[in-house]
């Protein structure tokens, strides 16, 4: 794999503190190794406004700067995002919040017709709700071989029961729509997609782990995984696998000689 693992993207600039200027322009806090910051980063550049923000890097683990909970976020997490002194919070009220302010920018991500967005924000919250979890506690617990199976189980099942989901609540519009949702690409991937992105590497790396295997249980995900990976706003905020191995390495690190 390639090293060293640095956090930072050549696209954001490092501080030393809280900017003086904080309310003043339009300030984006995040960091490409959280699955949350890639959501709204994702989301502004499917927007194309991110050219209009300061991008500001924020370390995170360990290293996370005191300042930045104490004049930043309260909340300690990213993204937030300050609009002349106003803040935004979590990732994907921040993604619908840039759908709504800049509305003839880019590409629509809460669709126009009101069923299929209550739809996307309805397949956004399941997968959250189902899927995150047992995804994190497999790459957590996998080491342990008492844990193993049952863990195993979980992350698949979960995994299983969402893409149910999909076709339960969005059926396809068409044979061959790859998006969630029949109206086209919505929040429903900028939600999932990032979490699907990380996994993929690094389940399969420190668990031996196939995240959406070719079998006709995960059709609706792997299509538009591979639909989401097309997109340029996409490239421009995914990492290569090793960057995700590397990332979630505090995760699986129990598993001794991983790396």
């Amino acid at each position: 794999m390639s090293a060293p693992f640095v956090q930072i993207s050549p696209d954001y600039r490092s501080v030393d503190g809280a900017p003086a200027d904080l309310n003043k322009g339009l300030k984006y806090f995040g960091n490409r190794l959280c699955p949350f910051a890639h959501r709204a980063w994702w989301a502004a550049h499917e927007k194309d406004v991110v050219q209009d923000f300061e991008l500001i890097h924020v370390e995170l683990g360990p290293n996370k700067p005191a300042w930045y909970q104490a004049e930043v976020n309260p909340l300690g997490t990213v993204p937030v995002f300050y609009d002349e002194g106003r803040v935004v919070y979590e990732s994907l009220i921040l993604a619908e919040y840039f759908d709504e302010k800049y509305p003839t920018r880019g590409v629509r991500l809460l669709p126009e017709d009101p069923v299929h967005r209550a739809t996307a924000r309805l397949l956004a919250s399941r997968f959250g709700e189902k899927v995150v979890k047992p995804l994190y506690a497999l790459l957590m617990e996998g080491w342990d071989d008492a844990k193993y199976d049952g863990v195993l189980d979980a992350a698949r099942a979960a995994l299983v029961s969402f893409n149910d989901d999909v076709n339960r609540f969005s059926p396809k519009a068409t044979p061959d729509q790859t998006s969630l949702v029949a109206s086209g690409f919505s929040l429903a991937e900028i939600a999932i997609i990032p979490f699907l992105d990380r996994f993929t590497a690094s389940l399969k790396y420190y668990r031996n782990f196939e995240l959406l295997p070719d079998d006709g249980k995960h059709d609706r995900l792997r299509d538009a995984f591979a639909a989401s990976q097309q997109r340029p706003a996409f490239k421009k905020t995914s990492q290569d696998p090793d960057f995700y191995v590397w990332a979630y390495l505090a995760y699986a690190k129990k598993k001794t000689g991983a790396l």
